[in-house]
């Protein structure tokens, strides 16, 4: 092996270890808000400011709709400092801003209207209004600043700023109003010091974006919306019904597990981004990867699955919540499905290259967010409704897996 093929590995290695390292530290950071919060607002307080992070993720699938794959093509067709550039920049902007109002209304509505957990509709519009501070760091220009890692450092400081501020006004009766106000206030703050920045770092100028531009913006990137929003819409719309069937403690302790179990599961992320470019780059055949890839990602699932447990199990007693034996039997089954979740994501992320079987992710998704809704509703009848949501995600992430296994023979 000679010296430049060495130097080939261990910096891919370290470019790996690099994405682990800043994925820890987003996961953590985020996570460490939980045991402050419940304590300086109370457990019931923390629930409905759960359920109103649920809508907002619900509707932010629709604000992002997709950009963060399809504009960072668009662009890449442009030099930065271009006036071509700079007006895609313009009219995607617009664009997102525009979808960021809609869903800025449409939170609003749907909160006023909620039948089960019901939510003060000034709450949901303050927090909602990180929609228009997504607009301003959509992932295209974020694009910029992984490159400098300036992107981790702003969503640290984000997510630090606000536990701080939590931290240090937990002693003057925190309320969740007030919790609200704040999340709003750093996200949008944040959000605003790093679109000036990108702005005066690439000489980046905004023009005035025409309908005729957005629609076209729409309806380019409807395909890419379709594979990602999908999916999206799957694994966000199940917690919000779960909101609605729930009292406030109940969902605040599903909100925990299944914040702690997607943070489990992004632990992932870097290994599958980089699998991605792998085969991207070097076009390896699906097949010859298969063999070791899908027994390591079962491997690492089941650790992670073991690690959730552990999660789970220290965050229930630090908080001192109670549950019932059944409903730490299903958080046992859903955690066991995490294995099943890792395999269905990575043939997704190779999916995704083209290959015509995009449609399969579509399809996977879309009928796993309506089995999953249908499953919980029907179960709730016969157990309680945190039983039936952990056994609903469950069974939906199992069928999407094995669905997805079963189809990736014919991706090339």
């Amino acid at each position: 092996m000679t010296f430049n093929q060495i130097k080939s590995k261990v910096l891919a290695h370290f470019e790996l270890a690099n994405l682990y390292f800043v994925q820890i530290f987003l996961i953590v950071v985020p996570l460490l808000t939980i045991p402050v919060l419940i304590s300086s607002i109370g457990i019931d307080a923390y629930g409905r400011y759960a359920a109103i992070q649920v809508f907002h993720g619900f509707f932010l699938i629709f604000v992002e709709f997709g950009f963060g794959w399809s504009a960072v093509r668009w662009l890449a067709e442009f030099k930065p400092g271009e006036a071509p550039f700079d007006k895609m920049v313009s009219d995607i902007l617009w664009t997102q801003l525009l979808l960021g109002f809609f869903a800025f209304i449409c939170s609003g509505v749907l909160s006023y209207f909620s039948f089960g957990l019901k939510l003060d509709v000034i709450d949901v519009l303050i927090f909602n209004l990180q929609f228009f501070a997504y607009a301003l760091t959509v992932p295209w220009l974020l694009l910029f600043l992984q490159k400098s890692k300036i992107l981790s450092a702003f969503h640290l400081l984000n997510k630090g700023t606000f536990l701080l501020l939590v931290y240090t006004l937990s002693s003057e009766n925190l309320s969740l109003h007030k919790t609200v106000v704040l999340t709003a206030i750093c996200s949008v703050f944040y959000s605003v010091v790093v679109f000036v920045y990108i702005l005066k770092k690439y000489n980046i100028s905004l023009y005035p974006a025409s309908l005729v531009s957005i629609v076209k913006l729409l309806k380019n990137g409807f395909s890419i919306f379709k594979i990602r929003g999908y999916s999206s819409v799957y694994q966000n719309a199940l917690p919000l019904v779960v909101s609605q069937i729930t009292e406030s403690n109940d969902f605040a302790f599903f909100s925990i597990v299944d914040k702690l179990r997607r943070a489990t599961i992004s632990l992932t992320t870097p290994l599958f981004q980089y699998s991605y470019v792998r085969v991207f780059r070097h076009k390896v055949n699906d097949s010859h990867i298969s063999a070791k890839s899908y027994l390591l990602i079962l491997l690492v699932g089941f650790i992670l699955s073991l690690m959730h447990l552990i999660a789970v199990y220290i965050f229930a007693n630090y908080l001192k919540m109670h549950v019932s034996h059944v409903v730490l039997f299903f958080v046992l089954i859903s955690s066991i499905s995490i294995p099943m979740v890792c395999i269905s994501n990575y043939i997704a992320q190779l999916l995704l290259i083209p290959s015509g079987l995009e449609r399969d992710v579509e399809i996977s998704s879309l009928f796993g967010g309506l089995l999953g809704i249908s499953s919980l509703l029907i179960l709730s009848n016969f157990v309680d409704a945190l039983s039936a949501a952990f056994f609903a995600i469950a069974l939906v992430e199992t069928l999407i897996a094995a669905y997805l296994y079963s189809r990736k023979d014919s991706r090339f």
